[in-house]
């Protein structure tokens, strides 16, 4: 799923700009198939906190009368919960082999444990 997205914002398609301007205005995002749509449903989205855009970000755009659901997908919202999806699973396949997860074996003095936490801290919404 990823790989295939990869494909389209960087060697194809690119990002996009779209307006609904009665509701609201999306920048950077790409139209994605309902496939596409169900296998991030798989992993876990939900309805985000904007209550238009999900967790993962996507965008589900219905016109009714002409019984068509259109799915957008903005990068930002999607990377951010892929990788922590990610990282979950890292953790369980390095506890399955007996070793225990990555940021508790790090340092405290460790630059990389102190820029995450700096970035857990002071980001726009936090890694939850």
């Amino acid at each position: 799923m990823i790989y295939r997205l990869r494909e389209r914002v960087i060697h194809a398609e690119g990002l996009k700009e779209i307006g609904f301007f009665t509701d609201f205005k999306m920048s950077s995002i790409i139209l994605i198939d309902s496939d596409i749509d169900g296998s991030i449903r798989t992993c876990g989205d939900r309805p985000g906190p904007y209550r238009k855009i999900s967790e993962w970000g996507v965008y589900k755009y219905v016109i009714p009368e002409k019984n068509k659901n259109y799915y957008y997908l903005n990068p930002y919202y999607f990377a951010k919960s892929a990788t922590r999806r990610l990282i979950q699973f890292a953790d369980e396949y390095l506890k399955l082999v007996g070793h225990g997860k990555f940021l508790d074996n790090l340092n405290a003095n460790d630059t990389f444990f102190q820029e995450i936490n700096a970035f857990q801290q002071y980001s726009l919404r936090g890694i939850e």
